[in-house]
């Protein structure tokens, strides 16, 4: 079920841990509006889905901007959604992060819509020039994967030391 709901309700989940480019999100929201729904979880009443879209709407309002298209007087969609426990709501909120990161892109076809925008029309779609340029160069050469915009950092897990990438 999708309700509007006012952005002071929705409910950030202390425990995520993951970083949000909060400006880019804020130009995205600027260019497009808002496109998607938050979800939060129905038994714990926390967002398990959208705490970069609500750290970038709740700066927009302070610093006095109007609400995008799809957050009228700053109410927002959010779907509901109930975990069974809560080691459910955590994998959960994990995989709407971590999936997304895990496709990859086609270079040449990245390219082909990289090149129909031009790089006036990069603002709030995540690339910028240098962007366009590794993809080209990914793109001219098909064994190669189209890099990270930017260098990753490693995180490490204090309890079980394993590393993984930091995928802001």
């Amino acid at each position: 079920m999708i309700r509007d709901v006012d952005l002071d309700a929705l409910r950030a989940d202390p425990e995520n841990p993951k970083f949000h480019a909060v400006e880019s999100i804020k130009a995205s929201l600027r260019r497009f509006g808002l496109g998607a729904a938050f979800v939060i979880d129905d038994r714990t009443g926390l967002l398990v889905s959208g705490h970069g879209r609500r750290e970038a709407l709740l700066a927009m309002r302070t610093a006095g901007e109007e609400p995008p298209e799809g957050a009228e007087g700053w109410r927002v969609p959010v779907v509901f959604w109930r975990s069974r426990d809560p080691g459910e709501a955590r994998a959960f909120l994990l995989a709407a992060n971590r999936l997304t990161e895990e496709g990859g892109w086609d270079a040449p076809r990245l390219e082909a819509i990289l090149d129909r925008l031009g790089e006036a029309r990069l603002e709030g779609i995540g690339f910028d020039r240098h962007d366009l340029q590794t993809v080209r160069a990914a793109a001219a050469d098909a064994r190669l994967p189209v890099p990270a915009a930017r260098p990753p950092r490693i995180l490490t897990c204090p309890a079980c030391t394993k590393t993984f990438p930091d995928a802001t």
